[in-house]
């Protein structure tokens, strides 16, 4: 929608978000209002504050992005190998009955594989090392859905402690990212079943 009176406009968008027929929501992140992230930090950006000089002697301050507006949490990344997401902790989502998990963002860096990493209340430490790295889109210009099937992974059962998305596996990474959504969920029987047919 946009307003216009020929001197000046404002516009705004409203997103839907809509599932696949047969999918089931345990638990999901959509960022849908302005400077809540919904219980998720940042972690190991690479960006910091960059003081510099403006005409006139003016002096400036950049700020890195990270920042939930729009519908999406957008993070700029600089030269680094550790990056990441953490979910709130003590999620309690029940692991053995939601064995997806859906990421809707936009990946404008070069990295082609990221990880999503868990810990679980039988297993609640990083050390254990659990998760699975994906296939992404390097420099893209578009949203994609990136969905996990993570039943069999190891360590995939009980309940949820905490989720983490690594940016970077291996090299570092320069660039932004701007996540949409994210969920835990399922298939239902019945579309299990119509497939099955």
């Amino acid at each position: 929608m946009k307003a216009d009176d020929g001197e000046l406009w404002r516009c705004g968008h409203t997103v839907a978000h809509i599932l696949p027929p047969g999918t089931r929501v345990a638990r999901a992140w959509t960022f849908s209002k302005p400077l809540d992230k919904e219980g998720w930090t940042d972690w190991n950006l690479g960006t910091a504050d960059e003081a510099f000089l403006l005409p006139e002697n003016r002096g400036c301050i950049a700020r890195p992005v990270r920042i939930a507006a729009g519908g999406e949490y957008i993070v700029a990344l600089k030269d680094t190998p550790d990056a990441h997401l953490l979910s709130p902790d003590a999620l309690g989502t029940d692991l053995d009955g939601n064995g997806l998990v859906a990421i809707r963002f936009q990946n404008h860096t070069p990295a082609a594989r990221m990880r999503l990493r868990f810990t679980t209340e039988d297993m609640p430490t990083w050390e254990a090392n659990l998760g699975r790295t994906f296939d992404v889109t390097p420099n893209d210009t578009e949203s994609r859905v990136y969905v996990l099937d993570l039943r069999g992974t190891p360590g995939w059962k009980g309940r949820l402690k905490q989720l983490r998305l690594d940016f970077a596996v291996g090299a570092p990474v320069t660039g932004t990212c701007r996540i949409d959504y994210i969920w835990i969920g399922a298939k239902t029987k019945s579309v299990r079943r119509f497939l099955w047919w």
